[in-house]
C-alpha cells in the first residue's frame, strides 16, 4: 500500500519525491517569458535549471575606478533604498530605474548593462531605439 506524506509532514516540500500518480497528472512544460526572443513561451520542464549569475562580471568591467564605483552606487541604492520612494501617478507604474548607455560601438555599453544584471542578479531586458 502506498503511503502519501502530508505537506506539513515535510520539512521542505520540495524535497518530497512525487508519486507516479502525481507524475502522470504533472504537466511537461512550464510558462516563462523569454528575454532573448521577448515572448512568452512554454517551456520543457527538463530543459529549465537555476540561473547561474557570474559573480565577478562587474568587476571585470573595464571602466574607470570612479566611473565604476559611481554606476555601483546608484543601481544599489535604488535597488536598496530608493525604490519605494519612487512614485508614478499611473498605479503600479514606477519604481523602476532606466538607464540610458551613449557611445560609438564597441565602447562597452551592452557590457556594462550586462555587468551591472549580474552584479543585481536580474534578468536585463535591453530595448533597441527601433522598439520605442
Amino acid at each position: 500500500m502506498h503511503k502519501e506524506a502530508k505537506m506539513d509532514e515535510v520539512a521542505d516540500p520540495t524535497d518530497r519525491a512525487f508519486s507516479e500518480e502525481e507524475l502522470l497528472l504533472a504537466s511537461p512544460v512550464v510558462l516563462g517569458f523569454a528575454f532573448s526572443e521577448k515572448l512568452w513561451l512554454e517551456f520543457t520542464i527538463s530543459g529549465v535549471s537555476d540561473i547561474e549569475w557570474s559573480e565577478d562580471a562587474f568587476d571585470s568591467l573595464v571602466l574607470p575606478r570612479e566611473q565604476k564605483s559611481v554606476i555601483k552606487a546608484l543601481v544599489e541604492s535604488h535597488t536598496f533604498h530608493a525604490a519605494h520612494n519612487i512614485d508614478d501617478v499611473i498605479q503600479g507604474k514606477g519604481k523602476g530605474l532606466v538607464s540610458v548607455l551613449h557611445g560609438p560601438p564597441g565602447t562597452g555599453k551592452t557590457l556594462t548593462a550586462e555587468g551591472i544584471a549580474e552584479l543585481l542578479q536580474r534578468p536585463l531586458y535591453m530595448v533597441s531605439a527601433g522598439e520605442l
